[in-house]
Parts: structure tokens; sequence; C-alpha cells
């Protein structure tokens, strides 16, 4: 009976195995493959945030798209026989007509921008004779008859559009059809004839040109504004 109770201890380490066999238990690691489901989680931002970046690249395109500004604008003047400040020597007699033109030139597509023109009389204030909006690439013109003082009067040109300015200036001479000292004060090419004590330009035989205007071709004469002979241009 002694041996018998030797067998009940082995009884007991039986029971201790099994205990041990509970530890097949501890394999729940299984669950920590659920860390899978990160690696497809940390997947799953990529194409959410795909489609916000094209929507932030389309919303640039349209922004530049509206926002580009014109380069340049260029406002241009001139009188039907030209300007001093582009080297021509235009006269005109008290009471004739005067043909004034002007443009202002800017990148395609034409767009709208405001045109002012002043007129600056010798020795006087500026009068604005238009301001008014205008299409750009277009030839415009004025018509008016030439009024007094003598001297150079100036028409301005002053074009806006965008925060873009552009202004030009054209100049010539007013003087009276019944009196000159020279030709610096008849029309291009005239000369003026002394007939007692009043002077009247005309055409002569050959041009006469201003020596001190700078348009006086090789070969021609001229006449100082001081008066005096012809001479042979500069």
């Amino acid at each position: 009976r002694t041996p018998t109770a030797s067998r009940t201890a082995t009884a007991s380490r039986t029971a201790t195995r099994t205990a041990t066999v509970t530890r097949t238990a501890t394999v729940t690691r299984t669950p920590t493959f659920t860390r899978t489901a990160t690696g497809t989680f940390t997947v799953t931002p990529t194409p959410t945030s795909t489609p916000t970046r094209t929507s932030t690249r389309t919303v640039t395109a349209t922004g530049t798209v509206t926002l580009t500004p014109i380069p340049f604008l260029e406002a241009l003047i001139l009188t039907n026989r030209g300007c001093f400040e582009t080297g021509q020597n235009p006269v005109f007699a008290i009471g004739e007509a005067i043909q004034i033109g002007y443009r202002v030139n800017a990148p395609p597509p034409p767009l709208q921008v405001q045109v002012v023109i002043i007129d600056i009389p010798p020795g006087s204030g500026g009068t604005v004779i238009l301001d008014a909006p205008h299409s750009t690439n277009q030839n415009f013109f004025l018509n008016a008859t030439v009024g007094p003082p003598l001297g150079i009067e100036t028409v301005v040109i002053q074009a806006e559009a965008q925060e873009l300015f552009s202004q030009s200036q054209c100049s010539f001479q007013v003087i009276s059809v019944d009196e000159c000292d020279t030709a610096c004060d008849c029309p291009t090419g005239q000369r003026c004839t002394i007939n007692g004590s009043t002077g009247v330009c005309e055409m002569g035989d050959f041009p006469v040109y201003c020596c001190s205007m700078g348009l006086c071709p090789m070969g021609a004469l001229c006449q100082e504004a001081g008066g005096g002979p012809f001479l042979p241009c500069p």
C-alpha cells in the first residue's frame, strides 16, 4: 500500500503536466496579426490625399489664367504733319485745319483703356479736350482748327488700364498766316518773303528749311531762326 501512495504522487505530476499544457493558451499571440490592419490603415490615406492635390493644382492654374496682367501699354499721338519729338518740323498757321491722330498699343486681345488728351497752348496751362474709354490697337482722330497764341503748342495723350500707365506728346508750331520773320516761322519747305514790313510764307523755286529744327535734307538750303541768308543744310 505504501507503493500505492507513490502512484498518487505520480498522478499529481500528471496534473502538473496538464497545467503546463495550458501554456498553449498563450498562443493567443495570433491577435498580433491585427498589425496587418495597421499596414492597411496607413495605405488608406494615400488615395485620399491624391484628389486633394489635384484640386489644388486646378485652382492654381485657374488663378494664373484669370490674373495674368497685360505687360505694357503704349500711347501714341501725332499731327497730320508730324511732331518735333519725332524729327519733323510741323508748322500750322492760325485758322488752318489740323488733324490729331492717336492710338494705344497693347497685346491682344483688345481691351478698354481710359484715354485723356490734353492741349497745352504756348505759354498757357493745359486743357483736357478728350477723356473717354477707347479700345486698344485702333486708330482714332480728332479734327480741329488752329488758334492763337503763336508759338509751340503741345498735345499730350495719357492712357491707363489695369494699373498700367503710358504717356506721349506731340509738339508743333503755330504761326500767323500774315506774319513771319524767317523760314523757321513757316511750314516745312516754305520761305518767308518780306513785303515791306510784313512777311508771308510761300513756296519758292526750291524748298527752304529751318536750320535749327534738325530736319534739313543734305544738299538743301536752310535759314537760321534769327534770319539771315540761306545756308547749306548742316
